[in-house]
């Protein structure tokens, strides 16, 4: 007696039709096996991937995507803290995805390692929003949240704000009582 292989594949799903009379089993690899009950009798049919639904080829191609790039993988932008001036008047910016208020305006970020300052189009979201409208031209802040440089030259990098760490009339922890 030889030993067997095991089969790789597993069961996916059984497929149940009453009104078309047939019973389908399906692999994990998306190989289906379908029984019918015809006038004959029964008959069998090997169903290939190809031949499967366009509901289960989209299932197939998401999970190939997935696996080829899993979430992990993706590349995720820092958290960084940078000190800028504001440049000109903060404005109103357009709702939020979530529907809450945010501001933006034209930020001179101070780069590292450089002279100049780095022009940049920054948006504050949530609690900054309101922060920032009500800070004068032309001050200085620190900011915390998300920096996406443009692949195009001719566009400016975003500064998405999710914290002021600091700005003008800003009070300290001291100033406030309990």
């Amino acid at each position: 007696m030889s030993e067997q292989q095991p089969n790789p594949q597993r069961l996916r799903s059984i497929k149940l039709d009453l009104e078309k009379r047939f019973l389908q089993i399906e692999s994990t690899d998306a190989t289906a096996l379908r029984l019918s009950l015809t006038p004959q009798g029964i008959a069998w049919e090997l169903l290939q991937p190809s031949t499967i639904t366009t509901a289960r080829a989209v299932d197939q191609l998401i999970q190939t995507a997935e696996e080829e790039s899993p979430a992990d993988a993706r590349e995720k932008n820092p958290t960084v803290t940078l000190t800028g001036k504001i440049k000109g008047q903060v404005r109103e910016g357009r709702p939020a995805k979530d529907g809450k208020k945010t501001a933006w305006a034209l930020v001179a970020l101070h780069d590292e390692g450089s002279d100049q300052a780095k022009m940049v189009s920054a948006t504050f979201y949530r609690h900054t929003a309101n922060t920032a409208l009500a800070l004068p031209a032309d001050a200085q802040i620190t900011a915390t949240g998300y920096l996406n440089q443009s692949e195009d030259p001719s566009r400016k990098a975003s500064f998405k704000v999710f914290n002021l760490v600091n700005y003008p009339g800003k009070r300290d922890k001291s100033e406030v009582s309990d």
